[in-house]
């Protein structure tokens, strides 16, 4: 019989390094996470914090005209960071990197479509059920013939 898995808190805890690995990673989210509220919508859309190492966080961003616009509120980022959760900080590195914008650009659409045929149908099944279902099929096949 094969031992239960181990969760990964566990795992954690036995290995110094794991734990190290795994809290820096919390933290980066953590300011992740500060930066995008900071910069705001448009802006927070088209970066990524990376990595933190000696006090310089690195972000990457999709296009050089999005990190030009980083870059204009970089200084007030810097000192609400400070304030908040890292005194440590330095500065702020900014990266391009454009496959950002490939990954981040796919977007599902539904390209799901019902038929005429299939909407005679509902349609014919609504006029049998009535009431509040009825009203619903009849709205669901009137998006057929959009």
């Amino acid at each position: 019989m094969k031992p239960k898995p181990k969760g990964l808190s566990k795992v954690a805890k036995a290995d110094n390094n794991l734990n190290q690995l795994l809290q820096h990673a919390e933290l980066i989210t953590a300011l992740d996470h500060q930066v995008k509220q900071f910069v705001g919508t448009p802006t927070s859309e088209h970066l990524q914090v990376i990595n933190l190492r000696q006090g310089v966080l690195v972000v990457a961003v999709d296009s050089a005209s999005w990190g030009a616009r980083f870059n204009f509120s970089k200084a007030a980022l810097i000192e609400s960071i400070r304030a908040c959760s890292l005194p440590m900080l330095a500065t702020i590195e900014v990266k391009v990197n454009p496959q950002m914008a490939k990954i981040a650009k796919k977007s599902v659409t539904n390209r799901n479509q019902i038929s005429h045929q299939a909407a005679e149908h509902i349609n014919a099944a609504a006029e049998s059920i009535g009431g509040e279902l009825g009203q619903k099929l009849k709205r669901l096949a009137s998006k057929a013939s959009r």
